[in-house]
């Protein structure tokens, strides 16, 4: 009897910088070879994210960066004037999109804050920095929440040419998301809560020991979200949640916040230090890390500290990993 064969495809995928044709995640973990090529392939999961032992950390998912829509123009060139000279201010690039409701907006130009600003009532921002010359740049977005957390940071590596007009338009802020215990007794229930877009519907995606699920609820009007979750179902262990907030086409995910399932109570008093993106060890990926990135971007005899996906250099893939677990 002669077996069905399937074949599963996938869109193309790309950015400024790659394309990647038709990528498969396979049901199952194996390895494909010919005379001619080699193909390792990797276990599917129902929601991207990371696990990680003692002995082993695999990343589940597609790396991305995060959508948006860009145009790029050239304006006309200037006149001109007199004595025969021509002004030039350089090229310009904006960023226009959602964020939180009267929520501060940072800009940053490879690791340097060049703007801020303040979203409206609905959650609507534009930013632009101006006098750029023509190389490439990593932009990056963030918001900060009611509380004064900071969202996971939103990358754009950008091309920019010579005296043109760069549009980042869509761009989604992703939500945050706070705990209210680090670890909870097993039969009492733990409380999310962050910001997001106003009015809007916001999963928060759990991954525990045995299953992976999603709960759900809406922001308000300002943006504030709660859920409250009973542990009564759940089995013992360590646990992520992160929350999901969707905009038109673009999906947006917080950075991660872990908790505990267990035989006592303890609760939120000091946020825990982040395993991954915290080169300098200070309990925060912020600024400081994303400068200490930028310095070994693309040089050789990368530390295997800054080195974030362990592949011997320190790439866009870095940047995305850190974006992830991105503290402010």
């Amino acid at each position: 009897m002669t077996p069905n064969i399937y074949l599963l495809e996938a869109e193309d995928f790309t950015s400024p910088n790659f394309i990647l044709r038709d990528p498969v995640i396979t049901p199952i973990g194996g390895r494909s070879t010919s005379s001619s090529f080699e193909l390792f392939s990797s276990s599917s999961n129902a929601i991207s994210g990371e696990s990680t032992s003692s002995s082993f950390k695999s990343q589940f998912g597609f790396l991305y960066f995060d959508q948006a829509a860009v145009t790029v123009v050239t304006p006309p060139p200037p006149s001109v004037v007199s004595g025969g000279s021509v002004p030039s201010s350089g090229s310009k690039a904006t960023f226009s999109g959602k964020g939180y409701p009267k929520a501060t907006v940072l800009l940053l130009k490879d690791a340097q804050i060049v703007s801020t600003v303040l979203a409206d009532e609905n959650a609507n921002f534009r930013i632009e920095v101006g006098g750029l010359t023509s190389a490439d740049y990593v932009f990056s977005l963030y918001a900060k929440d009611y509380t004064g957390k900071a969202s996971r940071l939103v990358l754009f590596p950008l091309k920019i040419g010579l005296n043109t007009v760069t549009d980042v338009a869509n761009v989604v802020i992703p939500p945050t998301i706070s705990k209210d215990k680090k670890e909870v007794e097993r039969g009492e229930t733990i409380d999310f809560f962050g910001q997001s877009i106003p009015n809007s519907r916001i999963f928060i995606n759990i991954e525990g020991p045995e299953r992976e699920f999603s709960v759900q609820t809406n922001s308000d009007k300002d943006g504030k979200y709660q859920y409250t979750l009973d542990t009564l179902s759940l089995d013992f262990g360590s646990y992520k949640a992160y929350s999901q907030v969707s905009f038109g086409d673009t999906v947006s995910l917080s950075s991660p916040v872990d908790f505990i399932i267990g035989t006592k109570t303890v609760l939120e008093k000091t946020q825990a230090c982040p395993l991954v993106g915290d080169l300098n060890d200070d309990c925060s990926v912020n600024l400081v890390d994303f400068s200490i990135l930028i310095y070994w971007f693309n040089k050789p005899n990368v530390p295997s500290k800054v080195d974030l996906n362990d592949d011997k250099k320190a790439d866009l893939v870095d940047f995305s990993i850190m974006a992830y677990y991105w503290t402010g």
